[in-house]
């Protein structure tokens, strides 16, 4: 109580375990002997800054708990002091909408779907992470930055790790009807455009433009590093 009213546009998470029990991706539990975490949030709204804070504390060696010892111990759970940081502005606008020619008297089935509407919405951010222990190891591995061209710094011999990128995020909207009869009354398509990485984005749009200059053939590289990933999506309504 006391921290929602201090904080009352933020969400706040504070967690411990000892021991606490995790799952890597292949499904194996892992026993951490204690792991401590603080979450802050900012809440979710349709236009303007939001941010993200994590800080998170492993503590002593993860055990393979039921599974095969041979097993890699992620690096995640290795013991250590990991903060992670984003911050992003988000742009809704609307090109039409209408709420008229509603029926009255009959609450629609989802409020959310109740008015027709073409609109944009534009996300731009950044994220940083620094790590402090043996866990900053995960920033060296190939496979876990292989898909950025972020910046980054990882001293071995100090056990210190650091990367930040940004993203953004472009997604059209179009609905008819209003979601209120049995039959036919919501039709609704979205598209999305990602870009996970934008130092990757900016690094292939450079090759673009030289390539572009000194007249040479692209490679297929350079053309997926400034393709954002597409995702489409269709709701259609045939009966209630």
């Amino acid at each position: 109580m006391l921290l929602g009213s201090l904080l009352p546009q933020q969400n706040l998470t504070l967690a411990a375990s000892w021991p606490g029990l995790f799952v890597d991706k292949q499904g194996v539990y892992w026993d951490v002997p204690l792991s401590l975490s603080a979450d802050l949030a900012s809440v979710g709204s349709s236009s303007g800054l939001s941010y993200h804070l994590l800080l998170q504390q492993n503590s002593g060696e993860p055990k393979c708990f039921g599974g095969d010892e041979t097993n890699d111990v992620p690096l995640a759970l290795l013991p250590g002091l990991c903060a992670k940081a984003a911050i992003s502005i988000k742009r809704s606008i609307d090109a039409w909408r209408k709420k008229e020619d509603k029926l009255k008297m009959v609450q629609p089935y989802d409020a959310f779907l109740s008015d027709p509407h073409v609109s944009f919405t534009g996300i731009v951010g950044a994220v940083a992470s620094g790590s402090l222990g043996d866990c900053s190891k995960r920033i060296s591995v190939p496979d876990e930055t292989r898909k950025s061209n972020a910046f980054r710094v990882f001293h071995e011999r100090n056990k210190f790790a650091a990367c930040a990128d940004l993203f953004a995020s472009v997604t059209f909207t179009a609905q008819h009807g209003n979601f209120q009869r049995l039959f036919l009354d919501l039709t609704r398509v979205s598209a999305r455009l990602d870009i996970s990485s934008g130092s990757l984005f900016l690094r292939g749009a450079s090759r673009l433009a030289q390539d572009f200059f000194f007249s040479r053939r692209p490679d297929l590289e350079t053309f997926c590093d400034v393709c954002p990933d597409v995702i489409v999506s269709l709701q259609q309504q045939f009966s209630q």
